[in-house]
């Protein structure tokens, strides 16, 4: 099989097919990077209480973000990077509250 440049999508924008470019993989590295090491979610996705399951609406999948198929964009927008910065600190206090609950379960242990 030969190297195609675009590949169409199931998807339409202005009656034209939305291609991806399989050859430019940078936009994926920063988004599977931004997913796994801070904890960011595609604009596009939620999480739907009443289905308990991840839902879509691609209203939000056009945009300065590296997410989905409409986008070109291999950088993250400010508000991104502050949700992402926003999680870092989370996640950081949340590891200090547990480690001061664990010493302080320990020292009611002892007493």
């Amino acid at each position: 099989a030969g190297h195609r440049e675009h590949v169409p999508l199931r998807f339409t924008s202005q009656g034209r097919p939305v291609l991806a470019r399989p050859g430019e993989p940078t936009r994926h590295a920063v988004a599977g990077l931004a997913v796994a090491l801070s904890g960011l979610a595609s604009p596009s996705e939620r999480f739907s209480r009443t289905r308990f399951a991840r839902v879509e609406n691609w209203l939000w999948a056009v945009g300065h973000h590296p997410f989905g198929p409409f986008t070109n964009c291999a950088t993250l927008s400010d508000a991104l990077v502050d949700v992402a910065r926003r999680n870092a600190i989370i996640s950081r206090l949340d590891a200090s509250m547990r480690a001061v609950r664990s010493a302080l379960e320990d020292v009611e242990a002892f007493a």
